[in-house]
């Protein structure tokens, strides 16, 4: 809990929220990747686990038809990479219209007051 303040320094998280956007990229393509491997397999059917009875009830169980927890899973993960991949940009935005922000008011207060604020060191 904070006591109501908001403190940003405005280059330092500009910087972590493209780093963010960095990694959450590189998470995605990993994921896409591995995700189609995974596919790529299972398009095979008993062609992998053997055609035997064992094979056979094993492809059966392992996915359900596509409605197992096998493809959950992989639309699971590509959904969540897809939701990472999208805080960077939304950090951004949000550290752009909190100095918009910022500046506004500090614009009114100058008018009102006649007296030039101070812009924040960051700036």
């Amino acid at each position: 809990m904070t006591d109501g303040s908001t403190f940003l320094q405005p280059k330092q998280a500009a910087r972590a929220a493209l780093q963010l956007t960095t990694i959450a990229e590189d998470l995605k393509s990993k994921l896409d990747t591995s995700v189609a491997r995974i596919r790529a397999i299972q398009a095979k059917g008993t062609q992998v686990w053997g055609d035997d009875e064992p094979g056979t009830e094993f492809v059966k169980n392992y996915d359900k038809g596509g409605d197992g927890a096998a493809s959950g899973t992989l639309d699971a993960a590509t959904r969540y990479a897809d939701v990472f991949v999208d805080v960077g940009p939304i950090v951004t935005r949000a550290i752009n219209g909190t100095v918009d922000v910022d500046q506004a008011v500090g614009e009114a207060i100058t008018k009102l007051t006649g007296q030039p604020g101070e812009p924040s060191p960051d700036l």
